[in-house]
């Protein structure tokens, strides 16, 4: 009886503990047309949608598929000890009552536990991919982006080539475009290794063969500010709702039934048993309070996301603004075509940072409202 209450309890234990791809952009097409299209050597191909990508995750995300192989297992090991509580297996001896008094509390609130750990994951798992999803889709705007401003740079070096040629101007006339262009296909380059690891990334987590071509065909996502006006009702409903206070309650109900098992058979293991007991009441009683803490801090943390965003747009009027000016004063003769082409690129920074911070908003409204649910 002692060796089989042994394995059991090692395998509920067991079971508790908790090439390259390159991008490659179409000139020709803006990204409103393509909404990302990544090139990939290999015939294969996929269209992926956003939705597509997140119907996925339950089929093809890692942490989920493990998530459910232990499931299995915690499923098997309840009803094995339901079996035996059932068989009407009646010991006088210590492990025996250990067995059926035990066994079958400690198996459900490990299969619970795990459920809801999937559960988690699961939600975590596709705030992952969108994130991944969207990254692609910003750093391809970004491409799109430099290689305009490429394109023009490179119509004007033609003309001053073609001036140089006839005599009109000057070989160092060129050298200062040569330069920004140098600069520009530096950050081309460093766009591409961005979405070059975004791509590697979702078709990792996603079980997508590297070799395979796959076409997003989703719309960058849209700013859509947190609805925070019932925000303090909901910290403390969570914290009522909370599934970890109802798990860590029927863990201190478990280890009464090992302490009275314990206290009756005059097991050395007491008093350990009775001091892991203060502290998991302890924890019990601080509970509440740090949920709260937690999830306040994640609003604050979305609030400065926020805050963030309303000066990204702040930056881009401004930005519109020195694009005009110096439109105008390109057309006097005041500046250079550099400078006119600076002004456009820093008006596209401004307009890439807005949605890089919008993507990182919008995980941060959909991380807190997983909180919100699965505390």
């Amino acid at each position: 009886m002692k060796k089989k209450f042994a394995v059991f309890m090692a395998l509920v234990m067991a079971v508790g503990i908790s090439l390259p791809v390159y991008a490659v952009v179409d000139n020709s097409t803006s990204s409103s047309e393509i909404n990302s299209k990544i090139i990939a050597d290999g015939s294969a191909s996929l269209n992926l949608s956003l939705e597509d990508a997140l119907k996925r995750v339950e089929t093809s995300y890692n942490q989920i598929l493990l998530d459910d192989r232990y499931i299995e297992i915690l499923d098997r090991q309840y009803h094995q000890a339901m079996a035996y509580k059932d068989s009407g297996s009646n010991s006088l001896e210590e492990d025996g009552e250990k067995t059926l008094k035990l066994n079958v509390p400690v198996a459900l609130y490990n299969l619970n536990n795990k459920k809801h750990e999937r559960e988690v994951n699961l939600k975590t798992a596709k705030v992952t991919i969108t994130n991944e999803y969207q990254n692609i889709l910003a750093a391809q705007q970004n491409i799109d982006y430099i290689n305009e401003e490429i394109s023009k740079l490179q119509k004007e070096m033609n003309s001053i080539n073609a001036k140089i040629n006839v005599g009109l101007a000057k070989a160092s006339d060129i050298e200062q475009f040569k330069a920004t262009m140098a600069t520009y296909e530096a950050n081309l380059s460093s766009a591409q290794s961005k979405m070059k690891s975004s791509v590697i990334s979702l078709k990792n987590d996603l079980g997508i063969d590297l070799n395979t071509e796959i076409v997003l065909t989703s719309k960058p996502i849209e700013y859509v500010k947190f609805n925070d006006s019932l925000i303090y009702k909901r910290i403390q409903t969570a914290i009522e709702n909370s599934y970890n206070i109802k798990a860590l309650k029927q863990e201190i109900e478990n280890t009464e039934i090992e302490y009275n098992i314990y206290d009756r058979f005059s097991n050395a293991n007491k008093d350990s048993t009775e001091i892991k007991l203060e502290g998991l009441k302890n924890q019990l009683e601080q509970m509440p309070n740090s949920i709260e803490v937690r999830l306040r801090t994640q609003y604050n943390t979305l609030k400065s996301l926020e805050n963030g965003i309303e000066a990204d747009k702040l930056n881009i009027e401004a930005a519109e603004i020195n694009l005009e000016i110096a439109q105008e004063n390109y057309n006097l003769g005041q500046i250079t075509y550099l400078d006119l082409l600076s002004a456009e690129l820093q008006l596209s920074k401004a307009k890439n940072t807005l949605q890089q911070d919008i993507i990182s908003y919008m995980a941060a409204v959909a991380t807190l409202e997983n909180s919100l649910e699965l505390q």
